[in-house]
């Protein structure tokens, strides 16, 4: 399964910008000639990604959010998924974001090879995306933007689906969020918020 990563610097003032390590998993604010260091990249993970002087956000809009699905009950989520999202929510300040992608699509691919009659992608691959986050958070009892892109990554790819996997910063603020992008849209925030953030950091996953 390949995986391409793209990234780009967010300019926060006319000295300084920040940048996203995917191999640490953390933000840095650098001086012009910290960001250029190619050493400096190779330990932030950064050596085998393509460097992109802006970034466009793969998703132009979210399918669903919290108010897309009120008055349903849908079904409870898959043991494994809260498992999963909880593991993913717990295990991110050892785990890198890079490497947490990776096993994302690793099991996917696992998941396609045991259930294969779930990996039909087409039209209703974003709606049922939308609604098995949705039952996940309600399930697990919170809603939080790193594990949601990771486990909404999971679903789409062991549908046969490609995703986008973007990680954003709110500049020239510190916070920070992470979306997944399937056939060009987020398929569930419970309240949209991505298009406030600047794409750092792109993963692209195809089945």
């Amino acid at each position: 399964m390949a995986i391409d990563a793209r990234w780009t610097r967010v300019l926060v003032d006319d000295r300084r910008s920040l940048l996203y390590g995917p191999g640490t998993g953390r933000l840095y604010l650098l001086g012009p000639r910290e960001a250029e260091d190619p050493r400096l990249r190779r330990l932030l993970g950064l050596a085998q990604s393509t460097f992109a002087a802006d970034l466009d956000d793969p998703a132009a809009a979210v399918a669903h959010d919290a108010a897309s699905f009120r008055g349903t009950a849908p079904p409870r989520a898959r043991a494994s998924l809260r498992a999963a999202y909880r593991l993913f929510d717990r295990t991110r300040s050892v785990l890198p974001f890079g490497l947490a992608a990776r096993l994302a699509a690793a099991a996917a691919r696992r998941e396609r090879r045991r259930r294969p009659s779930d990996a039909n992608g087409g039209a209703g691959t974003v709606d049922a995306i939308a609604r098995a986050i949705h039952a996940l958070e309600r399930d697990v009892g919170y809603a939080d933007c790193y594990p949601r892109a990771l486990l909404t990554a999971f679903l789409a790819v062991a549908r046969g689906s490609a995703c986008r996997i973007v990680i954003g910063v709110l500049a020239p603020t510190r916070k920070m969020h992470a979306w997944c992008a399937v056939d060009g849209v987020v398929p569930y925030e419970p309240s949209p918020e991505h298009y406030l953030y600047r794409p750092l950091l792109v993963l692209s996953l195809d089945p």
